[in-house]
């Protein structure tokens, strides 16, 4: 409930993490937590990161120790009201489209019965 609240109330996600291996794959709940509430997303610029959040057009990517680079990406970001809602919108069909639990559940599925494993 509170992450509800809280998402209800953003108008823009910040979901950055410093450089070390673990961090250079798009493992974060939060990241698609934000995208299903629509909200654009600034992202660490990592190359899995950049790459997803172009792909779907739901946000940028940034040098996450730049406080600079964040700072612009951000009021950047707010002067564009429209820009935001676009990637916004373009965030939650993705997740609805693609990443949502039963799309993974459905893909799992179907690995179990090929029996592959799930990159």
């Amino acid at each position: 409930e509170q992450v509800d609240r809280l998402l209800l109330g953003a108008s823009i996600a910040v979901n950055l993490f410093a450089w070390a291996p673990n961090h250079l794959g798009i493992r974060s709940n939060r990241l698609f937590e934000s995208m299903a509430a629509g909200l654009p997303v600034v992202v660490s610029d990592f190359p899995n990161w950049r790459a997803f959040v172009e792909t779907h057009r739901c946000g940028i990517a940034v040098d996450p120790h730049d406080p600079t680079a964040i700072a612009e990406a951000l009021r950047g970001m707010l002067r564009d009201p429209e820009l935001c809602r676009q990637m916004g919108a373009n965030g939650r069909a993705a997740v609805l489209s693609t990443y949502s639990w039963e799309t993974q559940a459905e893909r799992l599925r179907m690995a179990l019965v090929e029996g592959r494993n799930i990159p």
